[in-house]
């Protein structure tokens, strides 16, 4: 389906429609926007040049998915509504507006975008995966909400990945991985979650910024060449990074709130340097480095501080402590000094 004229739309929202092949669309313009709904059939979108945005609804379980590179000018919306429907757009070039995406049930989503991705509201029944090849990966529409795990990536060099909504709502695990090409550190990662964390393995090569609704916890280990935090807003939520294959590379700091919010951290075979805190619970902290734990900041503490190296002789020297009540429990590795 071709336009000529520069500004003509195609609208094809019938929901009886059923085009069996590939579905290409070119309009010119800058509001050339298109409008398909492909009733009960699979939509497969051919190599499309849109000027405008592009609505695409599929009713069938093969949902949504791209056979060639398809060129958006503004908003993308894809939807998936029976079926369980997935979307599957590995070869999408939308070069502005926001990526808004819903499937059927527990359908999954998967992404792969040439240049930034830029979420508006969206609601994924199964896993999402998105990767922005060629810049940074934000929400400026609305919350997403997941309900099975979730994958963020960059592949640019220095590309931030921001998910700040107050309102998402990430079920599943969470994966972030950002490029680090020039070794500087400059990839910021942030992600805010209304409900409870949990992070799969990832790899942010600059700072790695975690809000949670509830407990963070995690199920791979987690590097970051820069700073990292950790904040939990909900009363006695906790903290639990226990993966002896942690790596965090700066300075680590964590808030939690109520009198039971406490904090576990093994920084595996990596120095622990805990920045201003404020742990409104326990602290259990291990590292494995010779560089064993210290402190930048007042790290303060409502209960027990366990504070143990485990390789290297690893020492702690924690200058700032702010413990207000519990026992003090320190083990250091072979001669390591605390």
């Amino acid at each position: 389906f071709t336009t000529s004229t520069n500004d003509q739309a195609i609208t094809l929202s019938n929901t009886t429609n059923a085009l069996t092949g590939a579905v290409a669309f070119t309009t010119g313009g800058t509001t050339g926007n298109v409008v398909i709904d492909n009733g009960t059939t699979g939509l497969d979108l051919a190599a499309s040049t849109i000027n405008g945005t592009l609505t695409a609804t599929g009713g069938a379980s093969a949902g949504i998915v791209d056979s060639g590179n398809v060129a958006v000018a503004g908003n993308v919306t894809l939807a998936t509504d029976a079926g369980n429907g997935v979307i599957n757009m590995g070869t999408l070039q939308q070069s502005a507006g926001d990526l808004i995406l819903v499937t059927n049930g527990t359908g999954a989503a998967t992404v792969v975008n040439n240049a930034a991705i830029d979420f508006g509201t969206s609601n994924v029944g199964g896993a999402l995966g998105v990767t922005a090849s060629a810049g940074n990966i934000t929400q400026n529409g609305g919350a997403l909400t997941v309900a099975g795990t979730s994958s963020f990536t960059t592949s640019a060099d220095d590309a931030d990945i921001t998910l700040t909504n107050a309102s998402n709502a990430l079920t599943g695990a969470v994966t972030f991985v950002s490029d680090d090409t020039n070794t500087n550190n400059a990839e910021d990662v942030d992600l805010t979650n209304s409900i409870a964390t949990v992070l799969a393995a990832n790899t942010a090569s600059g700072t790695l910024d975690v809000i949670s609704g509830g407990n963070i916890t995690q199920t791979g280990a987690l590097v970051a060449g820069s700073t990292s935090t950790f904040t939990t807003s909900a009363s006695d939520a906790t903290i639990t990074l226990g993966t002896t294959t942690n790596a965090l590379g700066g300075t680590v700091a964590f808030t939690t709130a109520g009198t039971a919010g406490n904090v576990v951290i093994d920084n595996g075979t990596t120095g622990l340097d805990l920045a201003a805190s404020t742990i409104n619970g326990t602290l259990t902290a291990t590292g494995g480095a010779t560089a064993g734990i210290v402190d930048s900041g007042n790290v303060a503490v409502a209960g027990n501080v366990t504070l143990t190296t485990d390789a290297g002789n690893g020492v702690i020297n924690m200058g700032t402590l702010q413990q207000s009540a519990g026992d003090l429990i320190l083990v250091t590795n072979g001669n390591g000094a605390a």
